[in-house]
């Protein structure tokens, strides 16, 4: 397709405006995700008890969000949020950048489990669950593993 002329059209169908607000909204929102791309994207490490996540911006700048990590016993795989949960805060990211996220599996504060001598289980990691940054892609914020 000939895009220059494919444009040319938008413009004449669409407003001026509505075709800004088209292309602002596009160019300007983050994509907060889990970097699959990452060698090891998350991890539980039994030997230095931490719970490991890497997490990239693809979009636009995000301004502060929290990630959940959170940790559920196999026993309650069916409940609607984690038993042990930890939240935290992220400053920002810039696009393209990346951040790894580890918290001690000790940290972990819950209903009705000791993480500490949890082997098996849930891992999930919610990206911006209360949605503080606009995003192009509001659907690949979760990610989870059974462990």
């Amino acid at each position: 397709m000939n895009v220059p002329f494919a444009a040319s059209i938008l413009r004449r169908l669409l407003p001026l405006g509505v075709l800004a607000a088209l292309g602002a909204g596009i160019a300007s929102a983050a994509d907060l995700t889990v970097d699959r791309n990452a060698a090891v994207p998350f991890a539980l490490d039994w030997g230095t008890r931490t719970a490991t996540v890497e997490i990239v911006n693809e979009g636009a700048a995000a301004g502060e969000f929290v990630v959940s990590l959170g940790i559920s016993h196999p026993s309650s795989l069916a409940a609607t949020r984690p038993q042990s949960e930890r939240l935290v805060v992220v400053s920002g990211l810039a696009p393209g950048e990346r951040i790894s996220i580890s918290v001690a599996i000790a940290e972990f504060k819950g209903r009705g489990i000791d993480p500490k001598g949890l082997r098996s289980g849930l891992l999930e990691i919610r990206i911006d669950p209360t949605n503080a940054v606009e995003e192009t892609n509001e659907n690949n914020n979760y990610f989870s593993h059974v462990f």
